[in-house]
């Protein structure tokens, strides 16, 4: 969804601020100059959290389940741990786990505010503000583990995406994603990098940028 990969949302693991707030300016038609801000994780000016890179892996993972799934609108997705464990390509250990149940949270708690700054691709308009927006609209996580080893989980656990991300998928408001690439990817900046580059040169041949310039806008050292 080119929302979510046009804004740097996902914050490196270096990042220690509990909210993010990323501002672009931009120039009007008829020269005017306008503000358009995200900010992540602040409710009634109170910090949460913010999303990190992991959360961005997960949340690639979901929409492919998603898909998968028959790209539903109303109804939940059903999943389970072990199965977005194994689209990871990482381990069913338990420190594994508790990372993935910590960025589902993530996903599901954290709040985005866009102002003037989301794109909703069914009335091709930006919307002057969206609050309270969360990249998962439900998730209900539900595993039990056998005594024995080897022996499979019962798995009744499912998620949703936010509504407004599974309309600008349905209308194509996206981009491919080479899911197993993101995934290879050991270093987070490699991944900022990527997804950079990649939306950029959708469209281009040849791409050259001042590395302070790209730093600002990947958010990175801040």
């Amino acid at each position: 969804e080119l929302n979510i990969e046009k804004w740097p949302l996902f914050a490196p693991s270096t990042f220690r601020g509990k909210s993010r707030e990323i501002k672009r300016e931009v120039v009007l038609e008829d020269g005017d100059k306008l503000i358009r801000k995200v900010i992540i994780g602040k409710v009634n000016e109170t910090e949460v959290d913010v999303l990190r890179i992991a959360d961005y892996k997960v949340f690639n993972v979901l929409v492919k389940l998603w898909e998968e799934a028959g790209r539903p609108i109303s109804e939940r997705v059903p999943c389970s741990l072990y199965n977005v464990s194994k689209s990871l390509k990482t381990t069913g250990g338990g420190r594994n786990y508790k990372e993935l149940h910590k960025a589902l949270g993530r996903l599901r708690g954290i709040l985005i505010t866009w102002e003037d700054s989301f794109y909703q691709k069914e009335t091709n308009t930006i919307e002057k503000l969206v609050s309270y927006f969360n990249l998962l609209e439900d998730l209900y996580l539900f595993e039990r583990k056998r005594d024995k080893k080897d022996q499979p989980y019962f798995a009744f656990s499912s998620f949703k995406l936010n509504y407004r991300i599974i309309n600008n998928l349905l209308l194509n408001h996206s981009k491919p994603l080479y899911l197993d690439v993101i995934l290879k990817f050991e270093k987070e900046i490699s991944v900022l990098l990527y997804r950079h580059t990649d939306l950029i040169m959708a469209d281009k041949n040849y791409y050259e940028r001042n590395t302070q310039n790209l730093f600002d806008d990947l958010e990175l050292g801040k």
